[in-house]
């Protein structure tokens, strides 16, 4: 079962050098790839130097997430059976794979699957790029479970099982490679942003379906949005 764990880079150096060491440590059965969005910032010799183990997808301009994502998982497309798609400012936990790959060889019609999310500033809240999984309400406003609006729940373990959803989050999503390709991986109109929700309402067109599994749990910097409650 071949798996490639991909991360999309542009000028992040910073983060590359905070949260690289935990995706190398808990993924020892992933091919693991930097997909690099033409930085300025030394993030590729920093790359060659410390982790010269790691693979390099070198764009020659700066894509955004969606189009960056598309062209590098082209390089690789018929090589792997999934794709984990990760910030590289998350934090991955021991095992974190298991509980994802495990669900998805019992559900062969479910797409993509997400962990639980929370915050790397502080663990005991969900973060709000994904949460424990996401909806959109009448109007195709996105929210998640354990996030709405500008409110983050604390983690009391009240979303702990298995959970459908209408779409999984961009920052740390397992999707079969296969279904990406299906229907042309992200929509690169998007640039970044929304990019996830789009592939998701597409791929369920097509009858797949998305869960949230809990048992799975990554961590992510908070750097957009505060939306952290005391």
């Amino acid at each position: 079962m071949a798996q490639a764990l991909v991360i999309l880079n542009y000028n992040g150096l910073s983060p590359l050098e905070k949260y690289l060491p935990s995706v190398l440590d808990y993924s020892p059965n992933w091919d693991i790839y930097i997909a690099d969005n033409a930085s300025t910032d030394g993030s590729l010799d920093f790359l060659k130097e410390k982790f010269p183990q790691i693979k390099r997808i070198e764009l020659n301009q700066n894509f955004g997430f969606a189009a960056g994502y598309n062209k590098a998982l082209k390089t690789i497309q018929d090589q792997y059976e999934f794709y984990f798609i990760l910030n590289s400012d998350v934090r991955l936990s021991p095992n974190w794979d298991t509980p994802l790959l495990e669900f998805l060889a019992a559900h062969p019609e479910t797409a993509a699957v997400q962990p639980k999310v929370l915050a790397d500033r502080q663990h005991t809240h969900f973060e709000h790029a994904g949460a424990a999984g996401g909806y959109l309400d009448t109007f195709y406003f996105p929210f998640c479970r354990g996030r709405i609006m500008h409110v983050c729940e604390p983690d009391q373990l009240q979303y702990q099982g298995p959970q459908q959803v209408t779409w999984t989050s961009g920052a740390a999503m397992l999707i079969r490679a296969q279904d990406f390709h299906l229907v042309g991986g992200f929509d690169a109109q998007f640039f970044a942003h929304m990019e996830e929700i789009d592939l998701c309402l597409r791929l369920a067109k097509e009858g797949k379906s998305f869960y949230c599994i809990p048992a799975a749990v990554v961590s992510f910097l908070l750097s957009r949005f505060d939306c952290l409650v005391d």
